[in-house]
This record gives C-alpha cells, structure tokens and sequence, in this order.
C-alpha cells in the first residue's frame, strides 16, 4: 500500500515566522556593517526564497553572503520560536496519521523542530527539510 505525502512550506503556512526572519536578518546585516530595510513584500520579489538570496538582493557579496546566512541562522537558533498558526498542529498531527509529512523552508530545521515541540521530528534531505 501506498502512503500519502503531504508537503507543507513552514513559513506563513505552519508557523508565522515573519516577524522572525525580519529580525534575524536585520540582526546579521548589523553583524557585518550594515542596516537593511525589508517589507512585508521583500520575500515576494525573491527567484530563490533563501536568506542567500536575500543577502545578494541587499547588495551582499562574496563571502559576506554565506556569512550573513550563518549569522540568520544562529539568530534564529537561540530566539524565542515563532507561533503556530491556530489548528496546524493538530492538522499535521490527523495527517501523519494517513501518511509522511514534510516541512520545507528557507529556516533552519533546528528552529522547525523548536517551533512545532515536536521531538520526534527527523531530517530527510536539506537542513531545512524535516519530516514527521
């Protein structure tokens, strides 16, 4: 027998996350030097929705985009994880039961993990990509 899979994006989907990425980003820009200025649309204008790519649409170049991610990342490592969206978890969980459910995002699945409390969440692919 077949099992479903059900693939969800993790950021304005499952978790509101915005706000976060906002500030992690603002975050590394100060660590190299630098202010930035992101809109609710700035995600929107991007080909490829990683915090790479952003760092490059910021004027970033070189080694100073790699490091700018870096620095994302552990921001969002120790800061306080976004909120669930009402129902999601619950609607994850009735799925899970049906078949595998992966997550995708441009954020770190150490802060994925932290966010949906869920322990038993294993990584499949990308650091990004987890699985429940």
């Amino acid at each position: 027998m077949n099992k479903a899979l059900y693939v969800f994006d993790f950021d304005g989907v499952i978790a509101d996350s915005l706000t976060l990425c906002f500030k992690a980003c603002a975050h590394a820009a100060r660590l190299e030097g630098r202010t930035i200025a992101l809109e609710r649309d700035s995600w929107e204008s991007l080909d490829n929705v990683t915090f790479e790519e952003m760092a490059r649409v910021q004027g970033f170049t070189g080694e100073a985009v790699a490091r700018f991610a870096a620095h994302v990342f552990a921001y969002t490592r120790q800061a306080t994880p976004p909120a669930v969206f009402t129902g999601m978890r619950e609607a994850l969980s009735a799925l899970a039961e049906q078949g595998d459910v992966m997550v995708l995002s441009a954020n770190h699945s150490e802060m994925i993990r932290a966010t949906l409390a869920a322990p038993t969440v294993t990584l499949v692919g990308v650091s990004a990509a987890v699985r429940l």
